[in-house]
């Protein structure tokens, strides 16, 4: 497989994002996903990486080097970036670990969805639950 300029610019354009969907998808429990939906969402947060990147540095280069391969590439937006997105994905893993956005959704009556994989997952990590008892009615067991 030969690699192209483009696909390397490409690459390294995109680094943060992939470091980023690769540190939440390691550090986080979620079904399986698909290839498709993990270069999406690497995608999606390379940009907003950068996007964060721009509030602070206004002058990037990321969009002029990705339309025109007359710019180069600079590796301190890049390294910038990277950095950028490991606090990204420190951020996204607590929010999904602890289920912050689904505790908002319930603050304003969004949804009813708990986040958890299975309602026993929710019970038995919920601080309100102190104890559950389970009944085998067959064996007359507790």
């Amino acid at each position: 497989m030969d690699v192209t300029e483009f696909g390397l610019r490409l690459i390294l354009l995109f680094l943060p994002g992939i470091i980023c969907a690769s540190l939440v998808d390691a550090l986080t429990t979620h079904p399986q996903r698909t290839q498709f939906q993990f270069t999406l969402r690497a995608l999606i947060l390379g940009v907003a990486s950068y996007g964060v990147l721009a509030l602070f540095r206004p002058s990037i280069s990321f969009f002029a080097a990705l339309s025109d391969l007359e710019v180069v590439p600079s590796l301190v937006e890049a390294g910038c970036a990277s950095a950028i997105a490991l606090g990204m994905a420190v951020v996204l893993t607590y929010i999904a670990n602890y289920k912050i956005h689904f505790r908002v959704a319930h603050l304003v009556r969004l949804t009813r969805r708990f986040g958890d994989q299975d309602v026993w997952s929710y019970l038995f990590n919920s601080l309100d639950v102190e104890w559950v008892t389970i009944r085998d009615h067959k064996r007359n067991l507790v």
